[in-house]
Parts: C-alpha cells; sequence; structure tokens
C-alpha cells in the first residue's frame, strides 16, 4: 500500500491527541461458521458470494440459491469441494513467490419455475504456464428437485450417446470447425460414447448446447469446442420426453440480454472542482461486494437515519439479482463505483478479459442502477500494469481496512477504524457482513464526535464526476 506522505503522517500524529483514543482491541477469532450444517441454509435467494484470500492464494466463488433445499444444498457442495481441492492442490506445491488464485462464476443457460440451466466456468491458477479454465454445469428440474441428465431427453432409446456422438461429429465437420490438420481419431476418440465425454451440457427451449474441453477433440489451437443441436435435429432420431418439452415452452422466462458495448459516460454540468469548504476533517465509508439482499438495505437504512453518504463498488453480476437495491443505492444520494462483473484476480487476467469485466459490469451497473460508475476499485486491490493501461476511471483503494469479512466482531471493527482514523482516509468495509451492519451506527456516531464528516469518496477526492476526460490516478486517500 501506498505510505502516507511524510508531511501528512507528521500532521496526523500531532493532531492525534486532539481526539478520543480508542484501544486498539485485540483481534478477534476468525469467523468460521459455515459448513456447520449438514444441509445448507442459503441467507436468501439468489446469487452467494464467497471471497477468501491469504498471504499466497485468493479465492472468489459465486453460486445461485433457487429457494430448493437439495438444490442449493448440491450447489453450495460443488462450491466448497472445488475451493476444497484447490486449497490441497496449493499445498501440495513447492512454488515460490508465487501467488494462487482459484475464480468460480456462473450463468443462467435458461431458468424457468419448473426447469433450470445452470453453466459454471472455473479459472485456476496453480503457477502453470497458463490459467487452467474448466466447464461445469448443474441442470435441475425444480418440479421434483433433481439433476438432469442427458438421457432425460430422451424416450424410446438407450443409445443416446450413440446419437449424440455422431451428430456432434457430422455437426463440426459440416461447420468446417475442425482443421484439415486436426487428427481424426483424436477427435473421434473424444466424441466416443461415453457418459465422460459429455458430461458438460446446458439447455433451453430450443436446443441442448455441448461443452467440450480443451484437448479433448484435439491439440490446444482448436480450443474448447462448442456444439449446439436444436431439439428438431434429435427428434428426427428418437422422441423427445414431450413432457419435458411441453414445460419448456410454457415456462420459458429467459433472462433479457444486457446490451453490449461499453456506456459512454456523458458530460453534464459544470466541470469545476467540488468547493465545499475544506477546514472540517473528512472521512468516506466504502462497501465492495454488494449489493446484499439482507445487510446492504440495514446499512443503508443506517446512513438515512443518520444522513450520512457512502460510497458502494458493486458487482455487475449482483446488479441484476437485486435491482431493486442497487437503484436505491443511486436515488438516495451514494457515490455508485464499479468493482468488476464477477471479482476476479485482474492483474491475472488479459487486457481483453479485463475490459469485458470492467465493460460488463458498467452495463449491467447502469442499465440496473440508474447510475454509470465513473469510479472503479480492483478486486483485492490488485492492480497491474494491464489494469491501468485500459481502465479509463479513477481507481480507489483505501487507507483503512479493518478486514471486517475476516473478524466477526462488531466492537473490534469500530475500535479499530477509530485508532487509525485521519483527515482523508478512505476506509474499506463490506456490505455483506453482518458484524459490519452492526457496526455502522455506533461507528457513525463515533468518528462525528471525533469531528469527522462523512462524504463519498469523489467529494473527499474534490473529484467532478459529470467530467469526461479523466486524468486516471489511483486514490489510497485524500491528501491536501
Amino acid at each position: 500500500m501506498k505510505r502516507i506522505a511524510p508531511i501528512l503522517l507528521i500532521i496526523v500524529l500531532l493532531t492525534s491527541g486532539c481526539r478520543p483514543l480508542y484501544k486498539t482491541a485485540p483481534h478477534p477469532e476468525v469467523n468460521n461458521e459455515e459448513g456447520q450444517n449438514s444441509i445448507y441454509k442459503p441467507e436468501s435467494i439468489g446469487i452467494q458470494t464467497h471471497v477468501d484470500s491469504g498471504d499466497n492464494y485468493t479465492i472468489t466463488a459465486h453460486y445461485p440459491a433457487l429457494g430448493h433445499a437439495e438444490v442449493d444444498t448440491m450447489l453450495y457442495n460443488f462450491i466448497t469441494n472445488r475451493e476444497m481441492l484447490f486449497n490441497q492442490e496449493i499445498s501440495e506445491l513447492n512454488t515460490k513467490n508465487h501467488h494462487f488464485n482459484l475464480h468460480l462464476e456462473y450463468e443462467y443457460a435458461y431458468k424457468t419455475d419448473a426447469h433450470v440451466s445452470i453453466l459454471f466456468k472455473e479459472s485456476k491458477d496453480l503457477g502453470d504456464a497458463q490459467i487452467a479454465t474448466t466447464l461445469f454445469s448443474y441442470n435441475f428440474d425444480l418440479t421434483t428437485d433433481t439433476l438432469l441428465s442427458l438421457e432425460d431427453f430422451f424416450t424410446g432409446t438407450s443409445a443416446h450417446l450413440v446419437i449424440l456422438s455422431d451428430i456432434t461429429y457430422n455437426m463440426l465437420v459440416s461447420d468446417e470447425v475442425l482443421p484439415n490438420s486436426v487428427d481424426i481419431n483424436w477427435v473421434k476418440g473424444g466424441l466416443s460414447p461415453q457418459e465422460k465425454n459429455f458430461t458438460t451440457f446446458t439447455f433451453d427451449s430450443e436446443k441442448i448446447t455441448l461443452y467440450f474441453n480443451k484437448y479433448q477433440l484435439g491439440p490446444a489451437f482448436l480450443g474448447a469446442p462448442v456444439v449446439t443441436i436444436p431439439y428438431e435435429t434429435l427428434s428426427a432420431y428418437v422422441s423427445l420426453e414431450e413432457n419435458l418439452k411441453r414445460q419448456l415452452e410454457q415456462n420459458e422466462n429467459q433472462i433479457e440480454p444486457v446490451p453490449s458495448g461499453v456506456i459512454e459516460i456523458p458530460s453534464v454540468g459544470s466541470s469545476e472542482t467540488d468547493t465545499d469548504p475544506k477546514n472540517s476533517k473528512k472521512i468516506a465509508l466504502t462497501f465492495d461486494l454488494g449489493p446484499h439482499p439482507i445487510y446492504t438495505p440495514i446499512i443503508l437504512d443506517t446512513l438515512k437515519a443518520a444522513d450520512a453518504k457512502a460510497t458502494f463498488f458493486l458487482l455487475g453480476n449482483r446488479v441484476s439479482d437485486y435491482e431493486a437495491i442497487a437503484k436505491r443505492i443511486h436515488d438516495e444520494g451514494h457515490t455508485i463505483g464499479n468493482m468488476t462483473y464477477s471479482h476476479p484476480l485482474l492483474n491475472r487476467l488479459s487486457k481483453n478479459d479485463i475490459l469485458n469485466q470492467v465493460n460488463r459490469a458498467q452495463n449491467y451497473i447502469a442499465r440496473y442502477s440508474g447510475a454509470v460508475p465513473k469510479l472503479i476499485r480492483p478486486p483485492f486491490g490488485a492492480l497491474g500494469d494491464d489494469f491501468l493501461e485500459v481502465v479509463n476511471m479513477p481507481v480507489i483503494l483505501w487507507s483503512i481496512d479493518a478486514q471486517d469479512l475476516l473478524y466477526n466482531d462488531s466492537e473490534f471493527l469500530v475500535s479499530y477504524i477509530m485508532d487509525h482514523a485521519f483527515d482523508g482516509a478512505i476506509v474499506r468495509l463490506h456490505d455483506n457482513s453482518s458484524s459490519t451492519t452492526q457496526a455502522i451506527a455506533p461507528l457513525i456516531e463515533d468518528l462525528r464526535q471525533a469531528g469527522y464528516e462523512l462524504v463519498t469518496v469523489d467529494k473527499l477526492l474534490h473529484l467532478n464526476l459529470n467530467q469526461n476526460n479523466w486524468q486516471i490516478k489511483t486514490y489510497y486517500q485524500a491528501i491536501q
């Protein structure tokens, strides 16, 4: 983290006697309550996010909770098992000076009251030359809370794998997906009618989509082929399960796609910077990883009751599930920032992947909250040359981090922040933590008693969010 300028540090030390001294609380025990029950019980229906980091690793995992106990438990166990495998793998590696990373995200291929088709993408960095990417799928009949297999889409035959193998091969050849140089025996081996070759698939009301792993059908340059098979193509060989198809047609409720492309930041109003008086002490509370369906509204209620403003760095993949909360953040006068679409470690991504994460989040947040983000915070505070080169917004880090996700103790949180508070500080918090939610009211009271005004980051830094042309800069705090 960037060091405080020497002159500012001297000012902080000289003025520390003018505010109450808060006894530095000992670090409480790390919160480790998850996984205690055999049946997973999410706090709410919607997207669930788990973030963990250590000296040599980071984990970010997103997964849905659908309100069906057995289904939600299966999805939770899948995520938990992937994390356990990752932890086991890095514990057995002797790679030094490497930061390992696991990132799991998902998207719905199809979702209705009766059926859901989910595709997970796992990106894993174990110190190899390339990041390993693996796809997993989960397909459920929510009327019975059961997993659907490819066999469930066929009736009257037990040869569904033979049929899929033949159709897939013919489609790859006819669509010229396979170059002339590819080894046909390699392709046919990867498409042989075995269950292990067709484990990853999604479906919707019109088609089945098959996903193949890298190297399954050929060398690296072939990539990971995807084959889409319309139901009409399959019905030429066998009859589809009519009841299933009828349900799919009657319950179709496809998720409306978000427009692609980058939303331009409009030029509105004056280009002058903030002209508020600078003689009062100011501090900015910021919240990461939201919106959360339970804790964010409580934090908003607390801020509203105290007439205080804050800055929320939102994840693009969460705002569509919690549109009303995202819109409320904007409507109540708080500043909204971009924290990427799914919280990956950006310094492990290519420029194109970084742009996709930023632009996709920009589009989702603008659409569902009504606010076009003008500030960005990289997940984990991880910067890199590629990120700083492609980003077109001020980068907001922090100067105080009480690690509220690690320690489940609201009193410690308040004590830590007060003990480290200074004029111009940016405080990093998370709005998906119960201890943080409980700490906000006493924290605001103590900060005000110490003479602080709670402001948004843009006001703290005297940034005019209506301008287009930025001097791209990384901020840890306000330096007068």
